[in-house]
């Protein structure tokens, strides 16, 4: 125990552990001070297996310093990461907006789609309801032609032959 009453960690045994990220370690920079450096292992963690320069320094007599060094150079990166992180999380916001603005134009196009439908279907039935009629009266006239042409050829034959006898038949 130092004399601020916190503890400090001398020895930390990661080997063989479900670990996959090394950067909070990087507070932990005491664990470089053992001369033996057996005070840190992480050979064997899904760090090491997922990163091969971290299973590199892991087998290394100063991996504790080494793979400090590296963090060190991760955590800029991780900063770099960060901003981009940043940067992608706007972008994709926007791509968002762009998404939710596309389908409203779609959206607004189809609502003005089918209202030109409905207007062009409604004017051709109304055009249809006036030409049917017109189209129906021209049928009709051309059936009441046809059955008066009946009828009168029906009365002259009829009157033929029955007039003539009703006149031969009546003297004047």
């Amino acid at each position: 125990m130092t004399r601020s009453g916190s503890v400090r960690l001398t020895n930390l045994n990661l080997r063989n552990t479900q670990v996959s990220g090394s950067l909070p370690l990087l507070p932990l920079t005491q664990l470089g001070k053992d001369p033996s450096g057996n005070g840190f292992n992480f050979d064997k963690t899904v760090a090491a297996k997922a990163d091969p320069r971290i299973a590199g320094i892991a087998d290394s007599k100063d991996r504790a310093t080494a793979l400090f060094e590296y963090l060190m150079r991760m955590g800029t990166t991780a900063e770099n990461l960060e901003r981009m992180n940043t940067r992608l999380g706007a972008m994709f916001h926007r791509l968002d907006a762009l998404g939710v603005a596309t389908e409203q134009r779609i959206e607004n196009a189809k609502t003005q789609y089918e209202e030109s439908f409905k207007a062009a279907t409604q004017a051709y039935s109304e055009g249809n309801a006036l030409a049917e009629p017109v189209i129906l009266w021209i049928e009709k006239q051309k059936e009441h032609e046809e059955n008066s042409k009946q009828a009168y050829m029906q009365f002259v034959r009829f009157f033929s032959q029955r007039g003539l006898r009703l006149l031969s038949s009546r003297q004047f």
